[in-house]
């Protein structure tokens, strides 16, 4: 009854940021702590690591004069941030019994720019700072980011149908995201009145969450909008290892191991800024002239790709021992990769499911007649204290030639269906496969220890694979033998 109070068994949470900054141009030389010009260049909050700001540049610059005047300064301030958090909670209901639920997240951005005397050359760069004027000019904007997801609600639709109506799902709530970034917005100068102006069908910040909202099974009325506000979803990992203690299976399993696991990210490998985005204060300055050739509004960031990867491995995985030393295993895998490509417009969707199972089974004191050369027998009698020599002498050739005389008996099968899809957005075609096969495995062999020193093994290979396209031919591959290892220790 207590059990379940205390199956909290241990919980931990790691939250880190970094801040890097790189500033060229400064000229006061550090004496201590890091600082210069009476312990007040460039400042405590810059040596115990606080990013400085545009403020704090131009102060530096135009009235202490700590940065050259020098126009020729051609390096950048370079400022980075990363920012990483994991959760981790282990559960165990019962004994033997055990849960392990985790959550991340990781960003990462740095931003460059150019902050120098863009003036008349003055005489002296390091001391006519008062004659400069400074600029400060963003050049570049990047990063990347990934988070723990969780959008199994649709990873089981298999058919072509069931696929082709996500699809379509995801094609339609793009009109509901459009509506919702700009709900007193006009209507859409090409794509008409299902679209806002400035949010057409294949404006980045529609396409994103449309397809985050689909192929998570949520609502596109009440979905995330920005896709680097997502709250981390939960990925867990499930042992049991308590089925061979229970009663009567104790007697026929030596140990019984049961495991599930779900594990899943959201990421967008890389995000650069947009040279083309303005903003004030309240967001998107919508003005025509912000827009692109499709008459739709500059996204914040460009970002070439976002990817869902989601798997169970396994669904489900079972391993068995039993006592007499019997080995087998199964596992089945199944995963989803999902990556939403804007450089094409098209979305790459892989699917994969396999199959595994193992075998395994030791032999001792396995007597072929015309293999078991080698081994001497003791004939004939001995005299004197010879005889107990000769005894113990058998007795360990007997010992021996049990240990040597095994045979281990193994067979390994796989089955793997593997496919991916590409789907064109506003295209009228159905998706195609791209790539994939099917493929199939049976692996069985046999060794024999002859004796210590000698083992023969019998083994086949077989693998057949069938593409999923038209661009590559089924192949089946079959090898098999004897095999003969001799050890000289």
């Amino acid at each position: 009854m207590i059990r379940p109070l205390m199956m909290l068994r241990r919980a931990q949470f790691n939250w880190q940021r970094n801040y890097t900054n790189s500033t060229p141009g400064f000229m006061p030389q550090a004496e201590l702590f890091g600082q210069g010009n009476g312990l007040q260049a460039p400042g405590w909050e810059y040596a115990l690591g606080f990013t400085p700001s545009r403020d704090w540049l131009f102060q530096s610059a135009q009235e202490q004069g700590w940065f050259t005047a020098s126009r020729f300064l051609s390096q950048e301030v370079i400022n980075g941030y990363t920012e990483q958090w994991n959760g981790e909670v282990n559960i165990e209901p019962w004994n033997d019994f055990r849960i392990d639920v985790s959550m991340n997240k990781s960003f990462s951005r740095t931003s460059t720019a150019l902050f120098k005397n863009d003036s008349v050359p003055v005489a002296d760069p390091y001391r006519d700072f008062e004659l400069a004027n400074y600029a400060y000019s963003p050049r570049n904007e990047y990063g990347s980011y990934t988070v723990s997801y969780l959008a199994l609600n649709t990873l089981f639709r298999d058919g072509n149908d069931q696929l082709i109506e996500l699809f379509n799902n995801f094609q339609d709530n793009r009109t509901i995201i459009s509506n919702r970034l700009y709900p007193d917005g006009d209507a859409h100068e090409q794509d008409g009145g299902n679209y806002k102006d400035g949010f057409g069908r294949k404006q980045q910040d529609v396409l994103i969450p449309a397809f985050i909202a689909t192929y998570t099974g949520e609502n596109p009325l009440t979905a995330n909008l920005d896709i680097f506000n997502t709250i981390p979803r939960p990925n867990w990992s499930i042992q049991w290892n308590g089925l061979s203690r229970l009663p009567y299976l104790d007697q026929i399993f030596r140990n019984v191991r049961i495991s599930h696991g779900y594990q899943s990210t959201l990421t967008v490998n890389s995000f650069q800024r947009n040279a083309a985005y303005d903003s004030d204060q309240d967001g998107i300055i919508r003005e025509d002239n912000n827009k692109d050739e499709e008459a739709n509004y500059y996204a914040r960031f460009v970002i070439p790709e976002v990817v869902i990867d989601e798997r169970f491995n396994p669904l489900l995985g079972i391993d068995i021992q039993t006592q007499n030393d019997i080995q087998m295993n199964f596992s089945m895998t199944r995963a989803r990769n999902l990556a939403l490509s804007f450089s094409d417009t098209k979305l790459f969707e892989t699917k994969s499911l396999e199959y595994t199972f193992g075998f395994g089974y030791t032999l001792d004191n396995v007597n072929i007649g015309f293999l078991n050369f080698g081994k001497k027998k003791e004939r004939g009698r001995n005299r004197g204290g010879s005889g107990r020599k000769s005894r113990n002498t058998q007795g360990q050739q007997s010992q021996g030639a049990s240990r040597g005389n095994q045979m281990r008996i193994n067979v390994n099968f796989s089955y793997r269906d593997d496919v991916t899809f590409a789907y064109e957005i506003d295209a009228t075609s159905e998706p195609t496969p791209t790539r994939g096969l099917e493929s199939f495995r049976i692996n069985p062999s046999v060794d024999y220890d002859i004796n210590k020193n000698l083992t023969l093994s019998a083994f086949l290979d077989y693998n057949r694979t069938v593409p999923k396209t038209s661009l590559s031919f089924p192949i089946t591959n079959a090898r098999g033998g004897l095999r003969v290892r001799f050890n000289l220790n």
